[in-house]
């Protein structure tokens, strides 16, 4: 079950309407261009510019083919080498398979968003968690929860919302979430006039992006091949004491909210194609054996034994990769080459509502109503207890913060502080969601 939360807080982000006006050629290069809705079929294509907006067909298959190669597409930016010294900019001279520092790894971490002083967009952070000098790639991975830096003793679900143990290597997953510069500023801006903790009907304005990474320690080498590999400050639970490793990216969420479905989001989740079964290779979070997901979390009820985890095998339940979604895995697959081959898109979500429409008032606006694509595969290393629930199912809580956890968590409940959260209303009803899905398993015999 904690990892259940991760579909919840894996998108922490910002808010409000206000959208910082940018020159139009920044605008270019930051967003790109949008689909044609005059074709039957996306046209796939490798390029360091994200998708400014999508088509939204009314047919199922055909609406699940486009968002997927809008998720494609701005996955394909985030990973592409940053230009050096900037943050959120592509290197226009680099290619996908070239090495170097990715764009998404240049947003601003949650870590750097809500400190006291936050600095400017393009500006790197003197200090961080680990009190360390980063490294080059200025990359602080200091979570080993869902809830990054949720004070966990104050909340019932807390002993189900730490990091998940991989079977084969026994180390934890570790997560970071981050904003771009739409985001950011937008973040920079409520707090600077006070509108976080008692706002209502909070919107964040179009092509914002939010992203949550979650990252793993691979000690063999020649499996590390296999993924994307970054150097990392690395808070060790077990020695309670941060230190440098070499880390893995095993998922990514992504959340963009465009110029046609604010303020609605599009959620896009990726995966590693060797985190569960079926895999060509070894499977990080399963050994193969016949033990299949546990009912709950073995490492759940009390104080976690970092240095010895409970590792379990992790497997995909309930709902799988739709067919449509693996046909474009295919082809993004052999298009992008190299490490990115091994990575594959799980789903993407989206409300079948769009525009701001006058007749509701701000909060009932925001509902998506209905869900698309509901019955939408679940990533299993980011949300392994809760695979039965979409991602509208987690974040609908969150209604007045526009679907977003870290402004209900950093601005709400008081977090990060050295005091007891404040458990707001919304905490409360993904404390009820979780501990719904827990009695679900249980009842299954899971």
């Amino acid at each position: 079950m904690r990892l259940a939360i991760t579909v919840c807080l894996a998108i922490g982000a910002s808010l409000m309407a206000l959208v910082i006006p940018q020159p139009l050629e920044a605008r270019q290069r930051l967003m790109g261009t949008s689909l044609s809705c005059n074709q039957d079929q996306p046209e796939p294509m490798i390029s360091p510019d994200p998708v400014d907006d999508t088509c939204f067909p009314k047919d199922g298959p055909t609406a699940v083919r486009f968002f997927d190669d809008f998720s494609w597409r701005n996955f394909i930016a985030l990973m592409w080498p940053a230009e050096r010294g900037s943050r959120g900019l592509p290197n226009r001279n680099a290619h996908l398979v070239d090495g170097g520092t990715r764009v998404f790894e240049t947003y601003k971490a949650d870590w750097e968003t809500f400190r006291p002083n936050p600095t400017a967009w393009d500006e790197f952070e003197a200090s961080n968690p680990c009190a360390m000098q980063a490294p080059q790639s200025n990359l602080v991975l200091a979570s080993n929860s869902k809830f990054s830096n949720f004070w966990q003793g104050h909340f019932k679900a807390a002993p189900r919302v730490h990091a998940l143990p991989a079977r084969r290597h026994e180390t934890w997953v570790t997560y970071q979430t981050a904003f771009n510069s739409t985001g950011y500023r937008q973040i920079l801006k409520m707090r600077a006039d006070s509108k976080i903790s008692p706002a209502k009907g909070v919107l964040f304005g179009d092509r914002a992006v939010t992203i949550k990474s979650a990252w793993l320690r691979i000690p063999d080498a020649e499996t590390r091949k296999n993924y994307y590999n970054q150097l990392a400050l690395v808070f060790d639970p077990a020695s309670a004491k941060c230190v440098e490793w070499e880390m893995s990216l095993v998922g990514l969420h992504i959340v963009v909210q465009t110029p046609q479905s604010s303020p609605y989001w599009i959620w896009s989740t990726f995966e590693h194609v060797d985190n569960v079964p079926p895999s060509t290779r070894q499977s990080a979070f399963n050994d193969g054996g016949p033990d299949g997901l546990p009912d709950q979390d073995p490492n759940a009820g009390g104080l976690i034994d970092w240095a010895h985890p409970k590792t379990y095998n992790v497997v995909r339940e309930e709902r799988w990769i739709k067919k449509e979604t693996e046909e474009a895995n295919k082809v993004y697959q052999a298009k992008a080459g190299g490490i990115w081959s091994n990575y594959r898109l799980v789903m993407t979500q989206w409300p079948d509502v769009f525009g701001q429409d006058p007749d509701y008032v701000d909060s009932q606006r925001m509902r998506p109503r209905p869900v698309g694509n509901s019955d939408a595969a679940a990533n299993p290393v980011l949300e392994t207890f809760v695979q039965r629930v979409t991602c509208m199912s987690c974040h609908e809580a969150a209604v007045d913060t526009n679907y977003v956890w870290a402004l209900e968590i950093y601005g709400r409940a008081g977090i990060p502080s050295n005091q007891p959260p404040t458990l707001t209303p919304a905490l409360r009803k993904l404390e009820k969601l979780l501990e719904g899905e827990a009695l679900w398993r249980r009842k299954r015999g899971f």
